[in-house]
Formats: structure tokens, sequence, C-alpha cells
């Protein structure tokens, strides 16, 4: 059986980590995120410079490795828990329920609230 409240704990740190990583990153340079903008906005700024794309690539491993990392940990104690006898069926349920709540989060807050509502002057880009 899967444990609901270890999936939504995890899925929030999760999201709490990946939001504040991806703010700071923001915070940096919110020309990281030229590629999730309307088109006319990506016209009317000029693309990412050389030391920008090395940048963000750099930047891009420590997301990845949180987004990876911090659902397999979660299974991991989810399986060690349950005493090793899970099926791969549940333990994919469970890493799958972390990651939906972490994205679903991030969605609705970063993307909904901070980059809709709020908008910050630090994520426009100049």
């Amino acid at each position: 059986m899967l444990i609901t409240g270890k999936v939504i704990t995890d899925g929030l740190i999760l999201t709490l980590l990946i939001s504040v990583y991806l703010m700071g990153t923001i915070y940096y340079n919110p020309r990281f995120a030229r590629h999730d903008l309307p088109k006319d906005i990506r016209d009317a700024s000029p693309p990412l410079t050389k030391k920008e794309k090395w940048q963000a690539l750099i930047l891009t491993i420590p997301f990845l490795v949180m987004v990876i990392a911090i659902p397999f940990l979660s299974t991991l104690r989810f399986n060690t828990h349950s005493g090793g006898s899970t099926s791969f069926v549940r333990l994919s349920l469970h890493a799958f329920g972390v990651l939906l709540i972490a994205h679903v989060l991030e969605l609705l807050l970063l993307d909904w609230l901070v980059y809709c509502t709020i908008t910050p002057k630090f994520i426009v880009i100049p």
C-alpha cells in the first residue's frame, strides 16, 4: 500500500527545493527562462550569448539531480519501509506521486501565482 503522507511530504520537499532553486536562477539572470516565454517576447529579446548558454547548462545539472534524486530516494525509503517486498508498480506509483505533486504545485505557485499574477520586477527581461 502506498504511504500517501510520505508521497505528499516528499512532493512538498521537492516543490520547495525546485521553487527556491528556479527563483534563484531567474533572479540571477531572467534570460535563462527565455525559452518558456511567448514567441513575441522571445523575438523582442536577443538570443542567449555563449556565456549565458554555458551558465544555463551548468545551472541545469543541480536541477536535474534534484528532480531525479529526490523521487528516487523517496521510493527507496518507501521500499525499505515496506520490507523490500513492494511491487514495481507500487514503487513506480510512489515516484510518480512525488513528481506529480511537485509539478502541480510548481505550476500553481511559480507559473500562475508568481509569473502570471505577481510578476516581480526581477523576472521581467529588460
